[in-house]
């Protein structure tokens, strides 16, 4: 079944009071010592993001009516602002959004706490085995669009280059 999805042009979540908030997934057991012994639990836990949107009146009695006639307490796909970057994660209402609350003339504010499936985090074993890649990957970014910007045509920028070096440089034979 699919998924219900975030309606299109409706605004972002704000940035005021975003943040991820994932489950606890370490079990501690005390000991007699007064030490303790801990595990993780499970690998994949839920995070409750606390949302924050402002609505104009339009897209305020939209979002009202969404909430309560299509998606209730169901999934459905949004676009959130994670460590990863924007990504389309599923989530769904812990509970009714509060609001509207009315902030200068004609704005609606509306709050939620959600939750989302799956944490956002890096793919396994990155952060293992190749961690730098991971903290110069804007280094990398910068350069490939700076030496290789990108090109909106009908073939890629270099493509006659790469043909012509392997026209002029390709051993005999292979």
């Amino acid at each position: 079944m699919a998924l219900i999805d975030y309606p299109d042009g409706m605004p972002l979540p704000l940035r005021e009071g975003y943040a991820f908030e994932p489950t606890n997934n370490i079990r501690r057991t005390p000991q007699d010592s007064g030490r303790a012994r801990q595990r993780v639990e499970f690998r994949n836990v839920p995070t409750f993001p606390t949302l924050t949107w402002h609505f104009s009146a339009s897209e305020a009695s939209l979002f009202e009516a969404w909430q309560a006639q299509v998606v209730g307490s169901a999934w459905f796909n949004v676009t959130l602002l994670t460590p990863l970057g924007f990504e389309t994660v599923e989530a769904r209402f812990t509970e009714v959004p509060r609001g509207g609350e009315l902030i200068g003339k004609f704005s609606w504010r509306y709050r939620a706490v959600c939750e989302v499936r799956t944490r956002p985090l890096l793919d396994e074993g990155w952060a293992e085995l190749l961690p730098e890649y991971i903290l110069e990957a804007d280094i990398f970014d910068y350069a490939m669009n700076r030496e290789w910007p990108l090109y909106y045509g009908e073939f890629d920028t270099y493509a006659s280059l790469v043909d012509l070096a392997a026209t002029l440089y390709w051993p005999e034979g292979a």
